[in-house]
């Protein structure tokens, strides 16, 4: 295994422990990004993702980390494709991607993206973002697959399990997942973002409860009655040195433990009509009311070495031997995947 001077010199400082909870001390970690970075990026002409590879959910099983992302065509369809790896820093494209592309006549038969997984018993759940038509953001479904292998096949539902809100409430544009908690009563909680429209600015975060992984009960506040709050409420997360309320969480991963819940989300911006994204982390007791942890980002785009960037996104992170990865896309537009590392 060969890796740039600097991060070999990392990797001996790691000392071969349990990955604690990440919420131990409601802190950030201090990411570093891969050199070599990006570690995924466009397919061969007529490839699934001849276009971009964005969206990425990585989970470690049996030693082998498996990335799951969307990938582009030219056609403008969207797919799920799968790459894995044996250290985490160089990945290989599954020969038989597509996992998950779109189906006719279905809710999911234009694109089928964002995939975020979960194992249930000796079952592997997939929950992804679905489109029936053409849109130009994500689409306003989350559909649900599952599957014994990683590999597939994977079986869809006929309907999704989640979708959008009415127009006039704050998730009646889209909505995709990010998250997925199973809790220690056995139920579940899905964390999603979504918005009244694109691009991102007003996108924030919600969750969902369930007690079967299928029939689920978004996140509602009695107390806020009125449109756009009405019919369910997103997360707040808080900014102690502004006094306000993030208003723009685009993509996020949430994790949890007995300490409380920790997110790592994508917050984004406009300068001068352009959109820009990092990645922020926040804490909270209870899941809904997060305090965001320091107004630096706990990764920006000054720390990333890929140049004409203006994005980072779809944070996800897994841990193995102390040495935390935290993956991340640069947008569609340039439609690669990167990577960051923090020890323990």
């Amino acid at each position: 295994m060969k890796f740039p001077l600097p991060l070999y010199l990392l990797l001996l400082l790691i000392f071969l422990a349990a990955c604690r909870p990440q919420t131990a001390d409601r802190r950030p970690l201090k990411f570093k990004a891969y050199e070599l970075n990006p570690i995924l990026g466009p397919g061969k002409p007529g490839e699934m993702d001849e276009i971009g590879a964005f969206s990425p959910s990585v989970l470690i099983h049996e030693n082998v980390f498996y990335l799951f992302y969307s990938g582009l065509e030219k056609n403008g369809k969207i797919s799920i494709g799968l790459a894995t790896s044996e250290d985490g820093f160089h990945f290989e494209k599954y020969e038989k991607n597509p996992l998950l592309d779109p189906r006719e006549n279905r809710f999911d038969s234009y694109h089928v993206s964002a995939a975020v997984v979960i194992r249930e018993d000796s079952i592997w759940v997939l929950y992804y973002n679905a489109a029936e038509t053409a849109l130009f953001s994500p689409g306003p479904y989350i559909g649900m697959a599952t599957s014994r292998e990683l590999t597939g096949p994977w079986k869809r539902t006929d309907e999704p399990v989640l979708v959008r809100g009415h127009r006039s409430e704050w998730d009646g544009g889209y909505i995709f997942p990010n998250s997925i908690l199973k809790m220690d009563d056995g139920s579940y909680r899905l964390y999603y973002t979504a918005g009244p429209g694109y691009p991102g600015i007003e996108s924030q975060i919600g969750f969902a409860t369930s007690r079967d992984g299928i029939n689920w009960t978004k996140y509602n506040d009695p107390s806020t009655t009125d449109h756009p709050y009405a019919d369910s409420d997103p997360v707040k997360i808080k900014e102690q040195w502004k006094n306000q309320v993030v208003q723009s969480a685009w993509s996020a991963y949430v994790s949890s433990s007995s300490a409380g819940y920790e997110i790592y989300y994508a917050k984004t911006f406009l300068d001068n009509n352009v959109e820009f994204g990092e990645i922020h982390h926040a804490f909270s007791q209870d899941g809904i009311n997060f305090q965001k942890s320091q107004s630096k980002p706990a990764y920006g785009l000054k720390d990333d070495p890929l140049e004409g960037i203006n994005t980072l996104e779809f944070p996800s992170l897994v841990c193995q031997d102390s040495l935390w990865f935290m993956y991340f896309d640069y947008g569609v537009e340039i439609g690669k995947i990167g990577l960051a590392v923090a020890i323990e």
